[in-house]
């Protein structure tokens, strides 16, 4: 700040005029008055200056060895030092704990490892260091299988960033919609204290090509909002049709300095909306923790890079991964905070990664409680135990949380019986709960009867996925 307001004070000297005197009093007036270096900056920036000074490459971490993926390869053919990466994981949102990870080596995606000759490569699974988890499935997602995308990509354009590695950033953007899948929709935010939506989600490369011109810092330059800004971008996704899966890549290169959003509240509102929010942090200026937290509370994948020309790559890698990923999943576990321990052993190699997770439903989300009832009946049997044990401890971990029981039945019989029976069937778990202890005022029991299918009717299959109990967490 010092070094910036002395070169603003000689440009005054040397470009001395009529207005000099009125300029320097101004300035020392700010100056010794005020003492407070943001508003020298909407000072400067209201005489053309940037309020942000740009900030060059600097050497990465010595241990910095980043992986950006954009090829395949056989993971029969792996040689070398392959790396194992846990991405995210969803443990909120079905009845099922979903582990998204990457098998890489340099910049290769490792295929094959879901085949069955390769299971034996999975050599250890466990949770919180003890609880040895045996029965689980491993499978590959490739791109033409991965659901439609509505991304909002959310660029710095604060004064920091500088003119060229502003460019270089929107070149990089430039490179992701000019190879993006068909179907996929794209929204592109600029910001710095300020956020515009250029425009609203489109899937056309002609509209995107349009609004990405390589401008620089044109119109921006001055402090950063990013967390205002991944707000700004939830909203606009949270206006699409839910087929998408809606994902957010957030670049900064500098602290956030003019958000008005406290950093929980944008995370429990991308939550809210089923927002993934994807961050990418540059340099050593940045905020601590601020993205990687951001990314790992709404289940997305965090990058943290130090050179300009790796921008390219780290946006490519961001797509990639959205597009070509495993997923391991489990059984839930007890409902509450865990650390997940994964081995992979390759040949000579063994690897293995940790990711902490909580799995705790989230407010709204319909979740599968394996109760079983005798056909016809409401008595809960015995194998009920295990996810009503389950429930109980959430209830009784957290006084605040209230609950509602859903029952649902297939189309068999008529509807009368069927909307007693669901009834008399989420009655007989609320009764159990306060039973053990639960107050009644949290819990509400609500029969739908066949009213609410999740499958056809017309198999086997269908019935029984429709012949099922849930809860929501309504508070």
């Amino acid at each position: 700040m010092k070094f910036r307001l002395f070169f603003v004070i000689l440009e005054l000297l040397t470009n001395f005029n009529y207005n000099f005197m009125k300029n320097v009093i101004l300035l020392l007036v700010l100056v010794f008055t005020l003492n407070s270096c943001d508003f020298i900056n909407a000072w400067l920036m209201q005489n053309g200056g940037d309020s942000e000074t740009p900030v060059f490459d600097s050497a990465p971490p010595a241990d910095y060895n980043p992986v950006f993926l954009s090829d395949y390869k056989d993971i029969k053919d792996a040689e070398g030092n392959p790396n194992f990466v846990i991405s995210s994981i969803d443990a909120n949102s079905s009845n099922k704990v979903k582990v998204f990870f990457h098998l890489t080596e340099d910049k290769y995606f490792l295929t094959g490892a879901d085949a069955k000759e390769y299971m034996k490569y999975w050599c250890g699974l466990s949770i919180d260091g003890k609880s040895e988890i045996k029965n689980f499935t491993v499978r590959k997602v490739e791109s033409k299988e991965v659901q439609d995308l509505a991304i909002a990509i959310v660029m710095d354009l604060s004064g920091s960033m500088g003119e060229e590695r502003a460019k270089v950033m929107q070149k990089a953007v430039a490179k992701v919609i000019e190879n993006k899948r068909p179907n996929d929709l794209i929204t592109l935010i600029n910001y710095d204290a300020k956020i515009k939506v250029e425009n609203q989600p489109t899937a056309n490369k002609n509209e995107l090509t349009n609004y990405i011109q390589i401008k620089g810092l044109q119109g921006f330059g001055g402090l950063t909002a990013t967390k205002d800004a991944v707000d700004k971008a939830v909203e606009v996704l949270s206006n699409v049709e839910d087929k998408y899966k809606k994902v957010v890549m957030v670049f900064t290169d500098g602290a956030d300095n003019s958000s008005k959003l406290p950093e929980d509240k944008v995370i429990n509102n991308a939550l809210e909306s089923h927002v993934m929010v994807n961050t990418i942090d540059y340099g050593y200026n940045v905020t601590p923790g601020l993205l990687e937290k951001t990314a790992k509370g709404t289940n997305g994948i965090y990058h943290h890079i130090y050179l300009t020309d790796e921008f390219n790559y780290v946006f490519e890698d961001l797509y990639f991964r959205l597009n070509n990923y495993y997923v391991l999943e489990f059984d839930q576990p007890d409902y509450g905070d865990h650390k997940l321990n994964m081995k992979v052993c390759l040949k000579d190699t063994i690897i293995e990664a940790e990711k902490e997770f909580n799995n705790v439903p989230l407010p709204g989300t319909v979740t599968l409680l394996n109760v079983y009832f005798d056909t016809n009946k409401s008595e809960l049997k015995p194998e009920s135990n295990d996810a009503m044990d389950r429930l109980l401890s959430l209830l009784a971990s957290k006084d605040e949380l209230k609950i509602e029981i859903h029952g649902h039945t297939d189309d068999v019989g008529n509807d009368e019986n069927n909307m007693k029976l669901s009834q008399d069937r989420a009655n007989a778990v609320q009764d159990l709960l306060i039973r053990r202890g639960i107050n009644p005022n949290r819990i509400k029991s609500i029969g739908y009867g066949e009213s609410k299918p999740v499958a056809s009717n017309s198999t086997a299959e269908g019935r029984a996925k429709n012949r099922r109990t849930e809860f929501v967490i309504v508070k």
